[in-house]
C-alpha cells in the first residue's frame, strides 16, 4: 500500500510538471517555424536557446557501484554487502527560465548482491523512482541535481538456500555531470534504506518483517541523451 501511494505521488508530480509547463509555452509564431514532429537534442552550446518551459525526456544507461549492510535481529549479526550492475533510467520534465529543471525520474537495474558472511551471491531486479530538481550552469555544460527516492524494491534470486526481497526504499541521490554535444556524462552519489524485507527462504527468519533492513550507499556512473519535445 505504501509503495502504491508513493507511485501515485510520483505520477501526480509528473502531471503537475506537464500542467505547469503550459504556463511557459513558446509563442505560436515560434512554434510555426518548427517542423511538425521534430525534436531537438539539447547541446551545451544551444542550451540558452531552449524554449522556456520546454518539455524534455532524458533516457540514460547507468552502472551502479553500491555497498552497504543488512541488519538482522538478535541473535544474528549484521552483514556487509555489495550491489553492482548495469541499469537504465529516464527523466521526464521541463525547464524553467533556461536554468532550473524539474523532472520525474525512474530507474531499473540488474544488480548482483554479494554477502560474504552468508556465502550469498545472486542477481536481482531493482527499481526506484522519485522527483528531481537541478540546475544547468553556463560553464561548459555543467549540471548539478538532486533526486529524492520516494520508493523502490530489490529482489535478488535465491542462492545458498537464502531468498530475500527488499522493499519500501527511501533515500536520495546527488549528482553532477557534463554535457558533450548530444550526450551527458554523470556521476551520482546514492544513500538509501530498504525499510522492510520479505525473507522468502531464510530458515527461522522466513516471512515478511520490518526487523531486517538493508542500507546502501555508493556511486552511479551514467550516460544520458537529453531531447527536448
Amino acid at each position: 500500500m505504501k509503495l502504491q501511494k508513493r507511485l501515485i505521488a510520483t505520477l501526480g508530480f509528473a502531471s503537475l510538471m506537464v500542467t505547469a509547463s503550459s504556463a511557459f509555452a513558446q509563442p505560436a509564431d515560434e512554434m510555426d517555424n518548427q517542423p511538425a514532429g521534430q525534436t531537438q537534442a539539447v547541446a551545451p552550446e544551444d542550451y540558452n536557446k531552449t524554449k522556456r518551459g520546454g518539455l524534455f525526456v532524458e533516457p540514460a544507461v547507468k552502472y551502479d557501484l553500491l555497498q552497504g549492510s543488512i541488519d538482522y535481529p538478535a541473535p544474528f549479526s549484521s552483514s556487509d554487502v555489495k550491489a553492482e550492475g548495469p541499469g537504465v533510467g529516464a527523466r521526464l520534465g521541463f525547464h524553467i527560465s533556461d536554468i532550473v529543471f524539474l523532472a520525474a525520474e525512474g530507474n531499473y537495474s540488474q544488480l548482483r548482491l554479494t554477502d560474504d558472511k552468508l556465502h550469498y551471491s545472486a542477481k536481482g531486479n531493482a527499481f526506484n523512482y522519485g522527483p528531481s530538481v537541478g540546475v544547468q550552469t553556463p560553464w561548459a555544460g555543467v549540471r548539478v541535481w538532486g533526486t529524492y527516492l520516494l520508493g523502490g524494491s530489490f529482489d535478488p534470486e535465491k542462492d545458498n538456500n537464502v531468498d530475500i526481497a527488499f522493499k519500501d526504499m527511501n533515500g536520495y541521490r546527488i549528482g553532477a555531470g557534463l554535457r558533450f554535444a548530444f550526450v551527458g556524462a554523470s556521476l551520482e552519489y546514492e544513500r538509501a534504506t530498504y525499510s522492510s524485507t520479505e525473507l522468502q527462504n531464510a530458515g527461522p527468519l522466513s516471512g515478511s518483517t520490518n526487523n531486517v533492513k538493508m542500507t546502501n550507499d555508493g556511486w552511479i556512473l551514467g550516460l544520458s541523451f537529453p531531447v527536448t519535445l
